[in-house]
């Protein structure tokens, strides 16, 4: 009967999102109330071992679960609000983050981030799956420069390290409801209880529905919307005090057109007059797209993974096997214009499986050390059609392409204690990557048939393999038990990745840094800051050519030869009294090019327009004759030194400020969190500049007396900032996706 309850308990406690879209309201995942608030107690694996944060010397912005609720956190792209020197980015469906300057702005088949990302120390390659709102975490941790020793390949700026929570044996449930603007719905509940005195088991449930926050008026509907379910869960067995085995799984579906609800962007496009002729127009407000075809982003994720851990007299031994299936349908209008042009459609496919074996000593006199290997394959295939937007449908272009990664690695890390306070820490990853390419690319005379001419003649497969020595040195002084000098030289590293339909690949990107830092936790503060060096070499850099006259938009890649990138970030945290807390971050940063001379400059051109038809060589009227009419972007050969990188601020700064007070009946908790965005570039010539913004969250609780209940009002973007979440510069076009306007609502979470 016991096992029956439990069993139940299990079942109806569901609760979490896995997949789920960015800048979504204030949802606080499912958390023990024991959770810790305190910064400096947060127990990192950072260098691949447990360890306290404060230990570590390397610069971390690390938040509990518990402190990402209270911080009104609530997804990956929200991070940036609360970590000095992340911007996250996004690139249609792809979630590309930057660190201090480095990120990819590269969506090809096979291109993973530059910034790594895991999940419970499984790497997530899929970028279409790496926006996801938060749910049963403990912790957050982002580590800036580069980890290519420890965590491997594409980590060159740096790495993202998110930890669900496991199963325990001390049943808790936890059920949220939240009602927010624009329609957003959002249910989880999240479960867990033991099985038997060696098993534990956790279930979570998330679904979401909200009506979108950008208006089509060429459709009269909604777009932006999402309808969004996951489900998470998780066994522990424990056989012994030293032997566990954790399984986790994971399944998503989430239909949200956010990502690319675009729109064209102070009215650059070469459809300009064909619009006005048509007796049409490009609306005005930020808000407010027109074109016949509505976006759909349709992405399935399944995926498992197995954890073992055996503790011997000597260390741990820890294997982790892993799987995962990501599959994105995407349709979009090709012209975003408010007449009939062409409809773009792709299919998405990727599979990874993963295995790493390592072993963490403990320590044996002066010295304890690291060891492991580390295996990857994914395949990832895409088919892309684009089509007239009239019947009959005649193709425009069809490509196919697939491509495979197969890598192993292998690294060593060792810690000498040269005495109680000075440790060198020395190490350095080998690998060797193989990628392949094939498929098939056809861009057919406009019009053709229906019937896909893709097929003849395929190219491929071709393979190139990369070698890669990833090295890391560290010197690190304790000048008393509260605080840490740290000198470090490390190394990370992207791998070389292939234009579709064509076999010669972008060279690897490499970043060498140094970095000097400083961290002190002792009583009510808590300090961290570093200064940092780094040389970039062989940046990926992607630009997006055509779509003029019905030609298909296409992606460019080339490397940047080489930039530089250097700064100082830091924040604290200080809990002044029992009722206030507050942190503070800051970064500034300086990053150019250092060497690019095949740079793209795409700038705006215009033409003009005198009885009814279009002048596209001399330009913009004058003598007050004719109409002008903007005609798209022209895109020159030119040389970027010297120039800004993309998406990287110069200065951003944050701060989170909260207030817990007991109340006649119950307490009050109140936080509001500022993020200041001093402006970035979209493009490598610095033609397009995204300007200052300051994001404004807040988060207003009632906890009742017995603290099993808790009323919130929330608000996001209470001011109203008015910003770009990508934009994207092409020959035909210059789109623009809006970031969520305000945004309000209530929510209830009942502990169970």
């Amino acid at each position: 009967m016991k096992l029956r309850t439990t069993l139940a308990l299990l079942v109806a406690s569901s609760l979490t999102p896995w997949v789920a879209h960015a800048a979504d309201p204030q949802r606080p995942q499912a958390s023990q109330d024991n959770q810790s608030h305190d910064v400096s107690g947060i127990v990192i694996t950072a260098q691949r071992r447990e360890e306290q944060l404060t230990q570590v010397p390397i610069a971390i912005t690390a938040k509990t679960g518990q402190q990402l609720i209270d911080a009104g956190i609530n997804s990956t792209m929200d991070l940036g609000l609360v970590t000095p020197g992340l911007y996250y980015a996004q690139q249609g469906n792809s979630a590309q983050p930057t660190i201090r300057g480095i990120g990819t702005a590269i969506t090809t088949p096979g291109a993973d981030a530059n910034v790594s990302l895991y999940i419970d120390d499984v790497y997530q390659s899929n970028q279409s799956a790496n926006n996801f709102q938060f749910n049963d975490i403990q912790d957050v941790a982002v580590f800036k420069g580069p980890q290519g020793t420890l965590f491997g390949r594409n980590s060159t700026g740096g790495t993202i390290a998110i930890k669900t929570r496991d199963p325990s044996w001390t049943p808790f449930g936890d059920l949220y409801l939240s009602y927010g603007s624009f329609n957003d719905l959002r249910a989880s509940f999240y479960g867990t209880a033991p099985i038997t005195d060696t098993l534990a088991a956790n279930i979570s449930f998330y679904a979401d529905h909200d009506n979108g926050f950008m208006n089509n008026l060429y459709t009269n509907t909604r777009i932006a919307q999402s309808n969004v379910y996951a489900i998470r869960g998780k066994l522990l067995w424990k056989p012994t005090d030293h032997i566990s085995f954790t399984l986790g799984l994971n399944y998503g579906d989430a239909m949200n057109s956010a990502p690319f609800s675009n729109r064209v962007k102070d009215g650059d496009t070469s459809r300009a007059f064909a619009v006005a002729q048509a007796g049409q127009h490009f609306p005005t407000g930020l808000y407010e797209a027109s074109y016949p075809i509505n976006p759909v982003i349709d992405t399935k994720i399944i995926g498992g993974n197995l954890h073992a851990n055996f503790e011997t007299g000597l260390g741990t031994f820890k294997s982790i096997t892993a799987y995962q299936y990501d599959r994105v349908f995407i349709q979009v209008d090709g012209g975003v214009a408010p007449i009939p042009t062409t409809a773009i459609y792709i299919w998405d496919a990727e599979k990874t499986i993963s295995q790493e074996v390592n072993f963490a000593s403990r320590q044996i006199g002066p010295i304890s050390f690291i060891a492991g290997i580390y295996y990857y394959y994914d395949w990832y295939r895409l088919n892309l059609n684009v089509t007239t937007a009239t019947t009959p449908l005649h193709v425009v272009v069809d490509q196919q392409s697939v491509v495979t990664t197969d890598a192993v690695s292998g690294f060593l890390e060792v810690n000498w204690d040269i005495t109680d306070r000075l440790r060198l820490i020395a190490g350095g990853r080998y690998g060797t990557e193989a990628k392949t390419q094939s498929g098939c690319n056809a861009f057919p005379a406009f019009p053709t048939n229906s019937v896909s001419p893709c097929g003849t003649p395929p190219y491929g497969p071709h393979t190139d393999r990369w070698n890669t020595f990833d090295p890391r040195v560290v010197l690190q002084y304790r000048p008393d038990d509260f605080s840490q000098i740290y000198f470090s030289y490390s190394v990370g590293d992207k791998s070389g990745n292939y234009n579709v339909g064509v076999t010669t690949p972008v060279r690897p990107e490499k970043n060498t840094a140094f970095e000097l830092g400083y961290k002190r936790s002792q009583g009510w503060l808590t300090f961290d800051v570093s200064g940092y060096y780094y040389n970039y070499k062989d940046l990926q850099v992607q630009t997006l050519t055509g779509g003029t006259n019905g030609s298909p938009v296409l992606t460019s890649l080339t490397n940047a030869e080489g930039a530089k990138i250097y700064g100082i970030d830091g924040d604290f945290t200080a809990r002044i009294n029992e009722y206030w807390r507050v942190n503070v971050g800051a970064a500034w940063l300086h990053g150019t090019y250092s060497k690019f001379p095949g740079a793209t400059l795409t700038t705006p051109i215009f033409a003009c327009a005198i009885g009814g038809v279009l002048d596209t060589v001399h330009g913009a009227c004058t003598g007050g004759v004719g109409t002008t009419f903007s005609n798209g972007n022209s895109q020159l050969p030119i040389d970027a030194s010297g120039k800004n990188l993309i998406r990287a601020p110069q200065w951003m700064a944050d701060a989170t400020v909260m207030f817990n007070h007991p109340l006649p009946v119950g307490a009050f908790q109140g936080s509001v969190t500022v993020a200041y965005n001093g402006g970035l570039y979209w493009d490598p010539y610095n033609e397009f500049k995204e300007p200052a913004y300051t994001i404004v969250n807040t988060k207003l609780t009632w906890i009742l007396p017995n603290e099993k209940v808790r009323i919130s009002f929330w608000g996001t973007n209470l001011t109203g900032a008015r910003y770009s979440v990508w934009v994207a510069p092409a020959a035909a076009a210059t789109s623009q996706v809006p970031g969520r306007p305000r945004s309000m609502g209530v929510s209830i979470d009942v502990k169970i």
